[in-house]
């Protein structure tokens, strides 16, 4: 049975089906604190919808392709919009719709409503799922508030969820959520107060925003903090900000507006207000025995509590653990336009003047202390932009998932990455890139032909080695003679990458026109993340190429003196080589890399990974492990490789298809696969260890599986030796 009952009405028993989030309002509202109007829904309606409807054996084969604690977050968020599309595009069944509108009609929740997550195991004493599960103020009417409550169900596999949940070791196929309606209060001001101060337990701690407390919660809106004295109240530090905007509602949506000069001139709490919410938050603290995170928000009639939870850590403290660090990854619409000028006016620009001005040093003029020392300088001007890469823009390529998932919400695809083609355009610097290639390579056959001049060809092939910074094909002739065979065998032209108008009219014409404006904005947005997901490894890749252009020159100088043929010195023995040139038998080590065990015997038939790209493809497998290995790739080969980043996709236009062990959607490889129809398999385990250069491998993109086929010798299918023979055999579902 289906269990709704008043917020003000619950017990603690309550707790098993409406969660602690539910039961811990309507403590409140029965200790006489203020909080709004609202009903719960139990998580039995949860159970109903996935079970009645097969969603949940549908989410247990996606969850159970891949052992959950290996997946990658790219992964874990391929996963969860996989599950929300499937949410989204699935209608409630008639009867559990009737259960839920009659629970609304009977609650009588005047005006716009708030649909908030309860997960069962969500604000108890061992764990808060603070912030992790979807909630959606400013909802109106019946109809789109049904639509939100699935939405919050589809929340209990959001990535950031699916994250804490295997950090708490809970098992996700086993949990369940409730929801919370409540009246939306339109605050004056709102914000969030620690009874406990996250670096100093004797300090009580509030934050406060003018406007609604989602800003604050993003990052748009920066929060003012005050210090106060836990036992007396005493204000200890007041940290004011230049506020200058607040998220506030409209009749269709929620956005930023400037303040006024008034609200500008003055902190959203005052000396009384102050004392009242730290007489609140320290009556809580008491009446729950446990320090308290409370969210509050200020109206006319004083404060309402939308929240009081318990503290908790929650994630990982490890020092080396990324999962806290992913979380903070989740970025605002704003947050992303600030960041979108920071990378394009600052970061981008500044790397190519880096990049230009490492260029011009004259590495052959250096003496061997000198050269030692620019490789040192040249190592820390990378590691810095490697930090400034990380700070700006990973956090930028979340620009796509919010458009994604907002896509999806509208438009309800039966394919949940339908939204990429959206967001194809030639501005991509390596499609710029491989456009250049291919005119090299008909440039060649000129000068073959005796209709261009050596010399002029030679000149566009430096120009395009300084702008691009392959880093594997520069500063070596070996490499530039692998280049030129590359350049060979490419045929044909490079393929235009415009994005699909149909798909944007029809993603806009979903929206009011209040909205589309908007909405057009943040698709802009999503395109240049998408560019900028390439281009700043490229910017980085001539960074790099530079530093490997002083180790090369170390290495080669090294050589001359040691007559080390053997394998590469490592670089930090290079360096007390050129300051130290007595030093002879410094140890060498194995070139990092993806490497196979010694007598490597073992085979697999079939690996499984994640489907990234739609076809099937059947051919010669070449493992990738160092990028100078690329120039050996010939057309009709399935690239292989632990991961391709931008310097690695010029030759996706030979390959017949991609395999990876690094998995996502949205990582390089996988986007380049499907702007070039190229079937793709990523999130394969261990990819460059089980499959060797040479296998012939089958790569179904539909599926994503691998299948690892005999030798010729042993015998094939004439399918099979077909493909060998005459290349690549693709197939693509029409």
């Amino acid at each position: 049975m289906i269990q709704t009952k008043p917020l003000l009405e619950l017990e603690e028993q309550d707790a098993t089906w409406a969660g602690f989030k539910a039961v811990r309002l309507g403590q409140l509202g029965q200790a006489g604190f203020t909080v709004p109007a609202g009903i719960a829904i139990g998580a039995e309606a949860y159970r109903c919808f996935v079970e009645s409807t097969g969603l949940l054996k549908a989410i247990q084969l996606m969850l159970h392709r891949k052992k959950f604690e290996d997946m990658r977050w790219e992964e874990l968020w391929d996963l969860a919009l996989r599950v929300r599309n499937l949410f989204a595009r699935t209608a409630l069944p008639l009867d559990l719709r009737a259960t839920l509108a009659a629970s609304l009609r009977r609650a009588r929740l005047a005006g716009p409503v708030v649909v908030r997550s309860a997960g069962l195991h969500e604000d108890s004493k061992a764990a808060s799922f603070a912030g992790l599960h979807d909630s959606f103020i400013n909802v109106r009417g019946t109809e789109e508030i049904l639509k939100k409550i699935v939405l919050v169900w589809a929340s209990l596999w959001s990535d950031r969820a699916l994250l804490y949940r295997q950090e708490l070791g809970l098992d996700p196929s086993q949990s369940r959520i409730a929801v919370i309606v409540q009246t939306f209060v339109l605050g004056i001001a709102s914000g969030v107060a620690f009874s406990r101060g996250p670096s100093n337990q004797d300090e009580l701690v509030i934050e406060g925003v003018w406007g609604l407390n989602q800003g604050m919660v993003d990052g748009t809106v920066p929060p003012h903090r005050w210090h106060l004295d836990r036992h007396s109240g005493r204000v200890k530090q007041i940290v004011p900000v230049d506020q200058r905007q607040a998220l506030r509602t409209t009749a269709t949506d929620v956005r930023l507006v400037d303040l006024s000069s008034q609200e500008r001139g003055a902190l959203p709490l005052q000396a009384l207000q102050l004392k009242g919410l730290y007489d609140i938050v320290t009556e809580l603290e008491a009446k729950f025995r446990a320090p308290q995170d409370v969210e509050w928000t200020l109206t006319d009639s004083g404060f309402v509590l939308l929240q009081s939870r318990p503290i908790t850590t929650g994630v990982s403290e490890e020092p080396d653990d990324k999962r806290r660090w992913y979380l903070t990854l989740h970025r605002s619409i704003d947050n992303l336009k600030r960041l979108r000028k920071k990378i394009q006016q600052e970061v981008l620009p500044g790397m190519e003047q880096e990049a230009d001005d490492l260029a011009a040093v004259d590495l052959r003029a250096l003496n061997a202390a000198a050269l030692a020392s620019e490789i040192r300088r040249r190592q820390s001007i990378r590691d810095r932009w490697v930090d400034a890469y990380w700070e700006h823009c990973i956090p930028f390529a979340h620009g796509m998932r919010i458009f994604g998932q907002i896509y999806n919400d509208r438009c309800q695809p039966d394919d949940p990455f339908e939204f990429i083609e959206l967001l194809r355009n030639d501005a991509l610097l390596g499609a710029q890139r491989n456009t250049e290639m291919y005119g090299l390579s008909q440039a060649l056959r000129n000068v073959d032909a005796g209709q261009l001049d050596r010399e002029a060809f030679d000149e566009r092939v430096d120009a395009f080695l300084v702008r691009f910074g392959l880093t594997g094909v520069a500063g070596r002739p070996q490499d530039r003679e692998g280049l030129l065979a590359l350049l060979t065998r490419l045929q044909g032209g490079a393929q235009k990458l415009n994005a699909d108008q149909t798909l944007g009219d029809r993603f806009l014409d979903r929206f009011s026109a209040e909205e589309r404006d908007a909405m057009a904005e943040l698709l802009d947005l999503a395109r240049d993340s998408y560019s900028l997901r390439d281009d700043d490894n490229i910017y980085l890749g001539r960074i790099e190429a530079q530093l490997v252009a002083a180790v090369r020159e170390a290495s080669r100088r090294v050589g001359e003196s040691t007559k080390n043929t053997g394998m590469p010195t490592p670089t930090a023995n290079l360096i007390q080589l050129l300051e130290d040139p007595t030093i002879l038998s410094l140890a060498i080590d194995r070139p990092e890399g993806v490497s196979k065990p010694d007598n490597f015997e073992l085979r697999a038939r079939q690996l499984v990974g994640q489907p990234a790209s739609p076809g099937l493809a059947i051919g010669r497998a070449r493992v990738i492990v160092d990028p100078s290995e690329l120039l050996s790739f010939h057309e009709g080969e399935i690239l292989v490789c632990d991961a391709i980043d931008p310097n690695m996709t010029f030759v996706a236009p030979l390959a017949a298809g991609v395999v990876e062990r690094r998995g996502g959607m949205l990582i390089h490889g996988a986007i380049i696969a499907r702007e070039y129809g190229i079937p793709c398999v990523t999130g394969v385990p261990d990819a460059a260890s089980w499959i060797q250069t040479g296998d012939t491998i089958t790569v179904d993109g539909h599926l994503g599986l691998v299948t690892l086929s005999a030798t010729v010798s042993s015998g094939f299918s004439t399918v099979q030796q077909r493909s060998i023979e005459s290349g690549p055999t693709r197939a693509r579902r029409p």
